[in-house]
C-alpha cells in the first residue's frame, strides 16, 4: 500500500473546497452586482440560465465596445492636441519672424449689425492675423448708439481663421467645429485675394451671417522681410530673398 505524504493529503481535500467556495462567491457577487443590459432584479430572475448567459454576454460585447470607443476618442483627441500644438508652434515661428505675407492687418469699418445685434451699427474695429492663425475679437457697438437695451451687450464675437497659405482669411459668426476643423462655411464671410494683392492692400464688403449685415474690411500685409513668391496658386511657398545693403 503506497503512502502518501500528508501535506499531499491535505491537499486533495483541500482544493475540492476551495474551488466550491470561490464558485459560491461569484455567484454572490453576481447577485449583487447590477443586472446585465439595464435590466430589473425581477426580469433578470425571470430569465432562464440560458437566457442569462446571452445577456451576459451581449453585456460583454457591449462593454468591449464602449471601451473601444473610449480608447478610439482618446486617441483622436491625442492627435487634435498634438495637431493644435504643431499650428501654436508654427504661427509663433511666423509672428517672430515676421516676412512679407506673415501678418495681415485688417480694419473692419462701416459696419452695420445683424439679427443678433438688433441691426445696430458695430464700432470700427482693427485686428491683425498670423498665417494658419485662429483667434476671436470683440466687437462693440457704435458710440452714437443710445438705446442699446434691445440686444445682448456687447462685445460681440467675430471668429478669424486665416489659412496657411495666408490668401484666405475667413470671418465668422460661430467658432471652428474643433481644433484645425472651421466653421461651417454658411456661417462665415471669406476674404480671399492673390498674394500680391494683400501686399498692395484690398478692400472688401461682407456679410457675417447674424452678426453683421454689412460692413467694409480692408486687408494688407503688415511689413516684413522681403520675400520670394515660387506660386502664388501653390500654398504661400515663399523663400526669404537677399537684399543688398
Amino acid at each position: 500500500m503506497t503512502s502518501y505524504p500528508r501535506r499531499h493529503q491535505l491537499q486533495t481535500v483541500v482544493r475540492p473546497v476551495w474551488r466550491a467556495l470561490a464558485g459560491m462567491a461569484a455567484l454572490a457577487l453576481s447577485a449583487c452586482a447590477s443586472a446585465p443590459l439595464d435590466l430589473s432584479p425581477d426580469e433578470w430572475d425571470s430569465l432562464t440560465p440560458e437566457q442569462q448567459q446571452l445577456a451576459l454576454d451581449k453585456q460583454a460585447e457591449v462593454d468591449a465596445l464602449s471601451s473601444s470607443l473610449s480608447l478610439e476618442a482618446s486617441r483622436n483627441a491625442a492627435l487634435s492636441a498634438i495637431s493644435e500644438s504643431a499650428r501654436n508652434i508654427r504661427v509663433d515661428a511666423r509672428r517672430k519672424r515676421a516676412r512679407l505675407g506673415d501678418i495681415l492687418e485688417c480694419a473692419l469699418e462701416e459696419s452695420q449689425g445683424g439679427e443678433a445685434v438688433g441691426g445696430l451699427p458695430l464700432a470700427p474695429v482693427g485686428f491683425e492675423v498670423v498665417r494658419g492663425e485662429a483667434k476671436t475679437i470683440g466687437v462693440g457697438l457704435a458710440a452714437r448708439v443710445k438705446d442699446r437695451s434691445q440686444v445682448i451687450p456687447p462685445p460681440y464675437l467675430l471668429f478669424l481663421d486665416y489659412a496657411d497659405s495666408g490668401l484666405v482669411l475667413r470671418l465668422c459668426s460661430e467658432s471652428s467645429i474643433a481644433p484645425g476643423v472651421p466653421a461651417p462655411v454658411d456661417r462665415c464671410a471669406t476674404v480671399a485675394a492673390p498674394f500680391r494683392d494683400f501686399s498692395n492692400g484690398i478692400t472688401r464688403v461682407i456679410t457675417v451671417p447674424d452678426l453683421i449685415a454689412s460692413a467694409s474690411v480692408r486687408c494688407v500685409f503688415a511689413p516684413g522681410a522681403p520675400v520670394q513668391v515660387i506660386d502664388i496658386q501653390d500654398d504661400l511657398e515663399q523663400k526669404p530673398v537677399s537684399v543688398s545693403p
